[in-house]
């Protein structure tokens, strides 16, 4: 069983292990290299080793764990040997330990021991040269020499192996000034590494009532939470954050459509339409966004909430009094649904939904008063339908490159769903334009504090 999970950017893995010390990541690099350069706080597992016990090493980690090498090469096949194993969390570090240490990660160092891809170059090239050398003075046949080399490395990055690396792990240079047992180095590795303590899951969970509340009672807004919530909170990297975000949302509109639909709020043809375009939209923006950079969609998420803050916050214009209400215009004269707008505008919702994991309910509502002529409060039941179909498709984009925490979602998602439940009798009763504006002013905050934090981990 082989896996696709995108890799952990060395900026991003910094960012990790600052928020969670905790967080697992094992060097699978001989312990010669470990001992020479390595990551502070990894845990060294060779890979060789870990290829013998991978399933001992899966039933220690839960939750994530990065993978560590010089390269990535190494990595990736002990990513593709848990997997096996039955974990499939795990991820590798984007060009490996020392494109860590250039971005400016803490690293401990000790000796000058040459990593292993060096030693395998000064081998492979010293053995093709004394080859090349020794058919031109003596036999022809020694040209064989550097041919099987070539080949030899061929085969190697074809099959993402290495033969000459396995051997020269062996070598006494590269082995420990202490042997350590199998069970030893397995046993260093936390038991249930990765799992949140009580008190930052009972936040999550909190927080999570909170979405659920706000998606009930506005027919959107909480979906703009759940990104950071998860990110900075839960401690998932930004594109589980964002399709996790897009899983959780989605459920959560779907059964508030439901209650929706018993007080007749939720027109559904204009729904599927309109929904139906989205999913294209999301699709695509979810396949997109899980090969953009994660800095680069925290910081587009934090543009779209400074943007649902201003449309939130901005007053609304006053209709001349003789102008009659979309509602009565909607009863006395229905309009015609230009569906060419409603297509157009729903795919572009869609991407940016399928993106970024957020920004439909506030596009969505308006889109629906306008566009479809809806009522208000059939707006906001319309739309939850809309989010619903739109978060699926852009969580099935993402799941072509991310592997999700599927145990912490299922709770986060019963939580919402639970603030859903109570959100939807709530929303004749609680004042919506000072919600909004309490919510618009909260967003434009967090959104801010989003922008600058990753833009100065841009700089910095």
């Amino acid at each position: 069983m082989s896996v696709t999970l995108s890799p952990v950017a060395p900026r991003d893995l910094k960012a990790e292990l600052a928020a969670r010390p905790d967080a697992v990541v094992l060097d699978v690099r001989t312990p010669g290299e470990f001992e020479t350069e390595h990551i502070a706080g990894s845990y060294n597992v060779p890979l060789d080793l870990l290829q013998e016990h991978a399933d001992e090493v899966a039933a220690r980690l839960d939750g994530t764990a990065v993978l560590v090498c010089q390269s990535g090469s190494r990595a990736g096949t002990a990513q593709d040997r848990l997997a096996q194993a039955g974990f499939t969390s795990a991820r590798v570090l984007q060009g490996g330990i020392s494109a860590y240490a250039e971005a400016g990660g803490e690293v401990v160092r000790s000796g000058n021991r040459w990593s292993m891809d060096r030693q395998v170059r000064m081998t492979a090239g010293s053995i093709a040269l004394v080859g090349a050398v020794a058919s031109q003075v003596g036999s022809k046949r020694f040209g064989l020499i550097p041919a099987a080399i070539g080949a030899g490395l061929s085969f190697s990055a074809v099959s993402n192996t290495c033969a000459m690396a396995s051997v020269l792990a062996k070598m006494p240079w590269n082995r420990p000034a202490q042997e350590r047992s199998a069970g030893d180095v397995i046993g260093r590795i936390p038991t249930g590494a990765g799992k949140r303590s009580c008190p930052v899951m009972w936040i999550v969970l909190a927080l999570a009532l909170v979405v659920g509340l706000l998606l009930g009672l506005m027919g959107g807004g909480g979906s703009i939470l759940m990104v950071p919530l998860l990110t900075y909170v839960a401690g998932l990297e930004p594109k589980q954050a964002i399709a996790g975000s897009l899983f959780v949302v989605g459920v959560t509109s779907l059964v508030s459509v439901l209650l929706h639909s018993r007080h007749g709020t939720v027109r559904w043809r204009t729904g599927l339409i309109f929904g139906a375009a989205s999913m294209v939209g999301a699709l695509l923006g979810g396949v997109v966004g899980g090969f953009l950079p994660g800095t680069l969609l925290l910081i587009a998420f934090a543009v779209m909430m400074l943007f649902t803050a201003w449309a939130m916050i901005r007053p609304k214009k006053t209709q001349p009094a003789a102008a009659p209400s979309v509602e009565a215009s909607a009863a006395v004269e229905p309009r015609r649904h230009p569906l060419g707008k409603i297509l157009l505008e729903g795919v572009v919702v869609g991407f940016v939904t399928g993106i970024v994991g957020a920004g439909g309910g506030f596009l969505v509502v308006p889109a629906l008063v306008l566009l479809g002529g809806l009522p208000m409060s059939a707006a906001v039941g319309t739309s939850l339908l809309v989010i619903a179909m739109k978060s699926f498709a852009g969580l099935g984009g993402y799941l072509t490159s991310v592997t999700l925490p599927w145990d912490l979602l299922l709770w986060v998602t019963g939580v919402a769903v639970v603030g859903a439940l109570i959100g939807v009798p709530l929303m004749k009763r609680v004042p919506e334009k000072a919600l909004k504006k309490g919510f618009g002013w909260f967003v434009l905050a967090m959104g801010l504090v989003i922008l600058v934090r990753e833009l100065i981990g841009l700089l910095v």
